[in-house]
């Protein structure tokens, strides 16, 4: 038998297969960005574009790297974490957020969940000079220093006008409907608990925006299940609006932003979905739960 040479796949579906690898094993990252140079260059995009900070709880394979890492491969960064509930050791939060979102120009999803306020003034302005930011989930409370509390810093040189999803965590009370929605002008979606809006107040949120807003979550609790779980709306209020989603949040609130942000089903996705099922339903509690 006469020896032939190894084939040699052409560079795009090298590219490819690599991507997929990582794709259907993204805990395997670290093996697979050190077979070659040009895998590590394909990859590196890859492997930044969903980056998380956070104390590594749950089953969302990702690689754990450092926030300094972020001055290198910042630029590939589009879906971003940052909490500060454990420290540097766990997280590998080793900068101050308001630095890592300086080091990320094209972030367009990004989770703030901060215990210290102490930069909201800085993380205010550096969330404004992102052009392409989308969705944001935070506790506003990290910002009432600046935007609550004291009066000079309320007028900012413009409000959140990207931001079309918007996932408020822990209590409003500081804010009116009206104040939230001079900074966010252009919500699409929101997100509350049950402890940061009351039920008298529903109402206020799905007529400030007009027909603009398509979705708004009102949470009650927590899900057994790794996904979110969709209730009966009459069981919790009387507003009769498909708009409406109550919901629990997923077992692991961390797996939920991150099932969404790679493309999977989570919190968005499934209020949509129960939204356009209430539209063709004959009764507004008549919806499709995954």
């Amino acid at each position: 038998m006469s020896s032939t040479s190894h084939e040699i796949f052409p560079p795009e579906l090298e590219e490819l297969i690599f991507s997929l690898a990582f794709h259907n094993n993204r805990k395997d990252v670290m093996n697979l960005i050190l077979v070659a140079k040009r895998v590590h260059e394909w990859l590196i995009p890859e492997v930044y574009k969903v980056t998380m900070f956070y104390s590594g709880e749950g089953d969302v394979g990702r690689l754990k790297p450092s926030s300094k890492n972020l001055v290198h491969y910042g630029q590939h960064v589009r879906h971003l974490m940052l909490s500060t509930r454990w420290g540097p050791e766990k997280t590998g939060l080793d900068n101050l957020p308001s630095e890592c979102l300086s080091f990320c120009p094209n972030v367009v999803d990004i989770a703030l969940w901060l215990v210290d306020p102490s930069s909201s003034r800085q993380l205010i302005d550096q969330l404004l000079n992102l052009p392409n930011l989308t969705r944001l989930s935070l506790n506003l409370r990290s910002f009432d220093a600046p935007l609550a509390n004291d009066p000079s810093s309320r007028e900012l040189p413009h409000p959140f006008s990207t931001v079309t999803h918007l996932d408020i965590l822990g209590i409003t009370a500081v804010y009116t409907t009206r104040q939230i929605q001079q900074l966010f002008p252009s919500l699409t979606h929101i997100a509350f608990n049950r402890y940061g809006v009351q039920n008298s107040a529903i109402e206020d949120v799905l007529n400030a925006w007009n027909s603009q807003l398509k979705v708004v979550v009102w949470h009650h609790g927590t899900s057994t299940q790794p996904w979110p779980e969709v209730l009966p709306t009459s069981e919790y209020t009387q507003v009769d609006d498909p708009r409406l989603v109550i919901m629990r949040y997923s077992r692991g609130y961390i797996e939920g932003w991150y099932h969404e942000a790679i493309g999977r089903r989570g919190l968005w996705t499934m209020a949509e979905e129960a939204v356009k099922s209430r539209r063709q339903a004959t009764t507004p509690d008549r919806v499709l739960v995954g």
